[in-house]
């Protein structure tokens, strides 16, 4: 028994511990080729990030004879996967020029263990287009370890293994992640500023079935959906100082290349980011910054005096203080936004699931509307007046019915507008949403 004890400690731990995985550090691969003198190390060195999103990196690559070293950008997407800039800025490469052939090492890194518990991280290939795959092709040397380096980028499994934890740091990191300095567009576009912070994006449709995803802050706006198809706009609220608008191309459909785009709108200024601009052809990911400068007044107080802007977008810690719940004590994760011009609105509450004697209690703006209520599949309706500005609403699971976690579906309904979000909810954890009612 104490063994099984033991072991499921260690599993636990081991668990907690893959999420808390910090990406920065040095990851190195070394490939052994059937002539020593070709053999060939890889290393990637990962700086601080910004914001937990964006992290620059360096990848040095050697064989006998070649050295070269690219700066470059990873963009978070998950706790798995880390896209990888189109471009790759060279700062030194002797004898010869790679250059072209970095554009095999494009789509995302994924990472995961091996079976000895030490981190890694996986190259997934992304296409690119006819033009850069003749572009890449015509560099051809008689030089026997070019194309061995060549093939290796385009073909070869890369597979890299954390080496130390040591952050990748120097006067390149910080011009990496700022496109007015940076040696070369690594995807992020001229930071915004805005007065304004509520905003919408509007998806244009292609021919293409390419598959996208955007994200404020770590928080899914949309998460891999189909371009092709028609969408109805998107309402989101930016936070107070530096915001991370990403555009994800999780899949470049049946052509070579995304070819999404959308229509960002910010204080009533629409602009157009498109992955179809030559900028951005064959690229992952773009990342809009946009700063919201205006003083936010926040309607709600959290454990060591902080407030919703101060917190990480993926989770936020503690609870609201003016209630002594021990509920309420629990983690919560941050759900998403929603604008409004109603100063009442309804929530509809329900299982789309398997009715497993869930129930939940819910909570808005610190006053409890419900307790313990049974969600069932036929929906419950609650009205909720809302205030001026910021209103938030905590989901709590009460139990985990019979099968765990307590998941259900809240759809807020604005007039003739409706928009759903999943909840999932659990013991450890509650959802935390927010509703911003801006007065006309």
């Amino acid at each position: 028994m104490a063994k099984k004890m033991l072991l499921f400690l260690l599993l636990f731990v081991g668990e907690r511990n893959f999420a808390q995985d910090n990406l920065s550090g040095k990851w190195s691969m070394y490939l052994f080729q059937e002539n020593p003198a070709d053999s060939i190390n890889l290393n990637l060195s990962i700086g601080a990030p910004e914001k937990n999103m964006l992290y620059p990196a360096l990848l040095e690559i050697k064989d006998n004879e070649f050295l070269g070293s690219y700066e470059l950008l990873l963009v978070k997407k998950n706790v798995r996967q880390y896209f990888i800039s189109k471009n790759k800025f060279p700062l030194k490469e002797t004898p010869f020029q790679l250059e072209k052939c970095l554009a095999y090492f494009n789509g995302f890194l994924e990472l995961v263990k091996d079976l000895r518990g030490v981190p890694q991280l996986t190259l997934n290939r992304m296409p690119f287009s006819k033009n850069s795959d003749k572009n890449v092709t015509e560099a051809i040397s008689s030089n026997s370890h070019f194309n061995v380096l060549k093939n290796t980028l385009q073909s070869v499994p890369i597979v890299f293994r954390k080496i130390n934890n040591d952050i990748w740091s120097d006067t390149g990191t910080y011009k990496i992640l700022q496109p007015e300095v940076s040696p070369t567009y690594f995807g992020i576009l001229d930071t915004m500023s805005v007065h304004n912070r509520s905003g919408t994006l509007a998806f244009i449709t292609n021919k293409d079935n390419d598959i996208i995803s955007v994200k404020l802050n770590s928080i899914n706006i949309v998460d891999m959906i189909d371009s092709k198809k028609r969408r109805p706009e998107e309402e989101f609220v930016l936070d107070t100082g530096m915001n991370l608008i990403c555009f994800f191309a999780d899949d470049f459909g049946n052509r070579p290349s995304c070819s999404a785009s959308f229509n960002l709108t910010i204080d009533r200024n629409p602009k157009t980011i498109s992955f179809d601009s030559p900028e951005n052809k064959d690229a992952t990911f773009i990342v809009a910054k946009v700063i919201y400068s205006k003083e936010e007044s926040s309607l709600t107080t959290f454990k060591e005096g902080k407030n919703l802007n101060d917190f990480g977008n993926e989770q936020i810690q503690n609870s609201v203080t003016q209630n002594s719940d021990s509920s309420l004590n629990r983690q919560s994760k941050w759900i998403g936004n929603i604008i409004t011009y109603s100063p009442e609105i309804t929530l509809a509450i329900w299982d789309d699931a398997v009715d497993d004697g869930d129930s939940i209690s819910l909570m808005v703006n610190n006053q409890w509307i419900t307790r313990s209520m049974r969600v069932r599949n036929k929906p419950f309706f609650f009205k909720v007046q809302l205030e001026p500005g910021n209103n938030e609403i905590t989901f709590v699971a009460d139990n985990l019915g019979s099968i765990a976690p307590n998941t259900s579906v809240l759809e807020i309904i604005d007039g003739k507008k409706r928009k759903s979000f999943n909840i999932e909810t659990d013991y450890n954890k509650n959802n935390i949403m927010r509703i911003v009612y801006e007065v006309k």
